[in-house]
């Protein structure tokens, strides 16, 4: 059995934002009645490409529980690349700039720990509306629907690269 595909239907573009683009859907997920019948709730998702004119499909057999873990801070290089470090750091150094150098540094990781939580709901948004902005011009071949996808594709790409960063 072939699985059905929920969201885009095609899984490969060729010539995107051209009048000669092409879709199809080249990907699949085969499956016998005995495999399904284990995983009844088993949904094959089209999610989106950002680097290939392939979408990567995804074999979702059940839902995955995480558990939050509590850390203690830590300075990311990623946050290197991000607008407006400069004035979080300054800010959580100014706080305490009349006590010695320990508190210093435990002002500005409080502030930068503030700061990172906020961005990290802020970069997970970001993500999110750069992914449902590709959808929702990726079926559109107009020269206005393009150039959005592609702004939001070069957004995205520019949040993933944050997190490789932050990764390695």
């Amino acid at each position: 059995m072939d699985l059905s595909l929920e969201g885009h239907q095609f899984t490969w573009t060729k010539s995107r934002g051209t009048d000669h683009a092409l879709e199809e859907r080249l990907d699949r997920a085969l499956v016998n009645p005995s495999w399904f019948d284990f995983f009844l709730d088993a949904k094959l998702l089209n999610l989106i490409a950002t680097h290939s004119d392939h979408n990567p499909i995804l074999l979702a057999c059940e839902q995955i529980q995480q558990r939050r873990k509590m850390f203690s801070f830590r300075f990311e290089n990623s946050w290197l690349k991000e607008e407006g470090i400069e004035d979080v750091v300054t800010r959580g150094w100014q706080k305490g700039h009349r006590q010695n150098l320990i508190h210093c540094i435990g002002t500005c990781a409080g502030e930068l720990g503030t700061w990172n939580r906020l961005r990290g709901k802020n970069h997970k948004e970001r993500l999110a509306e750069c992914l449902a902005t590709m959808d929702c011009y990726r079926d559109a071949q107009d020269t206005v629907s393009s150039s959005r996808y592609l702004e939001a594709q070069k957004e995205y790409n520019k949040l993933i690269v944050s997190d490789e960063i932050f990764w390695k």
